[in-house]
């Protein structure tokens, strides 16, 4: 599973091994943002049976071929992102994993300020030329190759951010965030 100290793969990565799954996480733990949180991820899953850890660049394509033709066996297998792929031998496929659903963002600020009870500070600035104006995930493929459709409503997925931030704000608020 590659990014698997990601938001997105170290949760599939905690499921998988439930229902029967071998996982074998892949992560560089670049700093594209505070690597404590990607340590705290990992630590969550480091030890539970079905799941192995290897710090590797997907772009060293040498090393991950080795990793893959030595933890491949017939069955497909499933790695994580918000691009994820399907591994058989030392090939594999992208798959999608996120929601189909587009967010407006004005959307997402107003139902963070309703959950914790406070009004966001904005500041409005020019779009960066590399913003995007609509961005969601194209899951077609997961759904046909892994009957794989998301189950949180995206209220409810923030929900559950703001619930886990609350717990766990004596260290998160040292994030660097930006």
């Amino acid at each position: 599973m590659t990014g698997v100290a990601g938001f997105i793969a170290s949760k599939a990565a905690e499921f998988l091994p439930a229902d029967g799954h071998t996982v074998v996480g892949v992560d560089n733990l670049n700093d594209a943002y505070d690597v404590r949180l990607k340590h705290w991820r990992l630590s969550r899953l480091e030890g539970r049976p079905g799941f192995t850890f290897h710090h590797l660049d997907i772009c060293d394509r040498p090393a991950l071929r080795r990793l893959f033709e030595k933890t491949t066996d017939d069955r497909p297998q499933t790695t994580g992102q918000s691009s994820s792929s399907v591994v058989r031998g030392p090939a594999f496929e992208t798959i999608n994993l996120g929601s189909d659903q587009p967010v407006v963002l004005m959307r997402a600020v107003r139902l963070v300020e309703e959950l914790v009870g406070k009004k966001a500070q904005i500041e409005y600035r020019p779009r960066h030329p590399a913003d995007v104006l609509a961005t969601w995930a194209d899951i077609g493929k997961a759904e046909r190759l892994l009957g794989w459709r998301p189950r949180t409503p995206f209220r409810d997925g923030v929900a559950r951010l703001v619930e886990w931030y609350r717990e766990n704000e004596a260290w998160a608020r040292e994030i660097e965030t930006g």
